[in-house]
This record gives C-alpha cells, sequence and structure tokens, in this order.
C-alpha cells in the first residue's frame, strides 16, 4: 500500500520566476493585479473551521475518515479558497504556500467542532493549537489535513494547487496566534512538543499527495527575544528544539517560515 501511495504522489515543479511574492491572496476584485505585478508565489490563509462540520449543512459534502464522517462546505470552498488558488496557480502558475490555522470553539460556525478542534488548555487568542490529546480530536484533525491536501494536489489541478504547507502563524507568539494556555514552569518545551506533532502530522499525510511539499515552521522575527516565559517564547530556542526532535524522532521535509 505504501508503495502504491508513492506512485500517485504528484511531484511539484512549479518554478519560481521572480522575487516577487504576495501574503494573504483573497478572491477580490485586485486578482488580476498578479499578471501586472509578475508575482510568482504566495500565501493564504486557510481556516479549518470555516469549511467543516461535524453534522451535514446546506450544500456540505461528506468526507469519511478513520471511519467517521466531516462535512465540508462546498459553497465556502468554491467561492474562497478555489477561486483564490485557480487564479494564481492554474492561470498564472504561481506557487502557493497554505498557512493552516483553526479557530477557537467560541468563534467557531460549528462550536460542537471547535471543541473537538480547539486544545483543551486553550484560554483565548485569535487561533488556538489544534487538539491532539484525543482520539476524536486528532483523527478529526487529520481528517481536514487529508481532505486539502487530496483536493488541491491533484494532477490536473482542477481546484487549484497549495504546494508548500505552513503550520499555523507566528507560533512563538503561542498566546495570541497558536493559544494552548499558560504552560507553567517548562512552557516552551510542553508547548513545542505539542506543535512538533502537529508539523510531523501534516508532513505523514501532505506527502501522500505531494512528495515536492515542504511543511514550514512559522516564527516572528524576534529570534532571541522571550517577553513573557509562559505566553511568548523566543524563536531561535524553538528552531534549535527542532532540529533535537528531527535528530531524535528522524527528520522530516521541513523549512522556515518567518
Amino acid at each position: 500500500p505504501y508503495r502504491r501511495q508513492r506512485q500517485m504522489c504528484i511531484r511539484d515543479s512549479i518554478k519560481i520566476v521572480s522575487k516577487k511574492g504576495m501574503g494573504g491572496i483573497i478572491p477580490n476584485q485586485y486578482i488580476s493585479d498578479f499578471a501586472s505585478l509578475n508575482i510568482s508565489s504566495a500565501t493564504i490563509n486557510v481556516c479549518i473551521t470555516h469549511f467543516m462540520h461535524l453534522t451535514p449543512r446546506t450544500g456540505d459534502v461528506e468526507y469519511v475518515y478513520g471511519g467517521k464522517s466531516y462535512y465540508m462546505d462546498l459553497g465556502y470552498l468554491e467561492n474562497s479558497i478555489d477561486r483564490t488558488l485557480l487564479a494564481a496557480t492554474k492561470e498564472r502558475n504561481m506557487s502557493v504556500a497554505a498557512i493552516i490555522l483553526l479557530e477557537p470553539a467560541s468563534r467557531c460556525i460549528d462550536p460542537q467542532l471547535g471543541e473537538i478542534l480547539q486544545h483543551p488548555d486553550n484560554d483565548g487568542g485569535v487561533y488556538t493549537m489544534p487538539n491532539m490529546t484525543t482520539l476524536e480530536g486528532l483523527n478529526c484533525y487529520a481528517a481536514a489535513l487529508d481532505f486539502l491536501a487530496k483536493r488541491y494536489c491533484t494532477t490536473d489541478n482542477r481546484y487549484g494547487r497549495i504546494s508548500h504547507w505552513i503550520m499555523h502563524n507566528e507560533v512563538d507568539q503561542g498566546h495570541i496566534w497558536t493559544n494552548m494556555g499558560d504552560k507553567g514552569s517548562t512552557p516552551a518545551n510542553y508547548y513545542f512538543d505539542t506543535y512538533v506533532k502537529s508539523v510531523r502530522m501534516a508532513y505523514n499525510i501532505i506527502r501522500q499527495y505531494n512528495d515536492k511539499s515542504e511543511i514550514f515552521t512559522a516564527f516572528t522575527h524576534f529570534w532571541s527575544h522571550d517577553e513573557n516565559g509562559n505566553r511568548e517564547y523566543a524563536a531561535k530556542p524553538m528552531l534549535e528544539r527542532m532540529v533535537k526532535y528531527s535528530a531524535l524522532e528522524g527528520d522530516c521535509k521541513w523549512a522556515l517560515a518567518y
């Protein structure tokens, strides 16, 4: 089965023809500017809780993963993510990296889904660390990643293409962008251990569909500055931990987004 999966992989070979890129592309009236600006790469925010439900709603499509059914909002996908990716990747051959995000349950369209995906120690923030402490949360998160990779890594780019995957946003500012609460006496170790699990899960799932995809780790520019040891972490020590994890557990094709 492993060999068959590998034979189905899409090898992404988009050539970067310009230094110019754009962050956070969205479907609006300025999409045509991609060509005028000679943009070769971009990022797009993909918030799982914007399109995924536990129970079907009008316009949803069923997606079965690990024996469990989930429901994806086809209208949202077509009008938001597909439209943007088709303009960028199929029409203009841009390399697009998706920033994978999850909202806290209190802000989710489906609060029940949010409760499953939200880290149990979350106490606020714009986004949450995914919940990988339960089998239910783990399967739900894996289903979302598998659905996205299968949809946006096709041979014909019928929905547009995601070349690379940025796992969450500026994780050294954890209390804002990837909140999982106050971690006490060893905050960075516990927090980063959870983040590495998210990175490795993305690697194991996504590279089944595109074996050229890189999984990017996302940091701010505060390389050595640690304002609050239980809520904000210096980026450099976190990267050093990533290298140590890779040595101990086996490396994966991760890269740096800052």
